[in-house]
């Protein structure tokens, strides 16, 4: 059998193609995460406002490592809370807004942020006719699919992720109202 001979030429070639592209990639990316940062940040203000729907202004507070904000009205009273909540859906994970009362024992409403489900299946959750089932919810509802939230069908992971989340971040928000105090919330 034959011996074959590496061609260096071709090595090299490709070495130096592998380069180029590698710095047009990285240039791509620098010119355009600014504009990726921006929309993400323009994307949770809308929903922070779709969510606390009488929320003019909101401020932002951190506690434990943990983000959310307090939405007021034009005389700055609270009139409502938001955070993000994330879970595993069947495609990605689906990230979600969710708006509660003043007292956060109530979800005002809930945004989808990001999701990857499919098309005419578990994408269906950023239908308003879902997203509505959440709106006065409290923590003692079951927050079940098929039980107190409307499956979308086909799509019975994406119905539950979503309730899921929804309800974990309803009983993050009353934690971390106790944590940081009433005094310090409505500051």
């Amino acid at each position: 059998m034959p011996e074959k001979k590496i061609d260096f030429r071709l090595v090299f070639v490709l070495v130096i193609v592998m380069a180029v592209s590698g710095i047009f990639l990285t240039g791509i990316y620098e010119i355009t995460i600014p504009y990726i940062r921006t929309h993400e940040r323009e994307a949770r203000e809308q929903a922070i406002f779709s969510v606390i729907y009488d929320a003019v202004d909101y401020e932002v507070i951190e506690n434990n490592n943990r983000e959310f904000y307090a939405g007021k009205d034009e005389n700055q009273n609270i009139v409502g809370y938001a955070m993000e909540g994330q879970g595993a859906g069947f495609q990605d994970r689906i990230s979600i807004m969710v708006g509660v009362d003043p007292e956060g024992k109530r979800i005002k409403g809930i945004e989808i942020l990001n999701m990857a489900e499919t098309p005419g299946l578990g994408a269906r959750i950023d239908e308003d006719e879902f997203k509505d089932q959440f709106m006065n919810k409290t923590a003692d509802d079951a927050f079940t699919a098929g039980d107190d939230i409307d499956v979308i069908s086909g799509a019975t992971l994406s119905s539950q992720t979503t309730a899921d989340i929804a309800l974990d971040v309803l009983l993050e928000l009353q934690q971390l109202k106790r944590e940081v105090g009433e005094d310090a919330v409505y500051e």
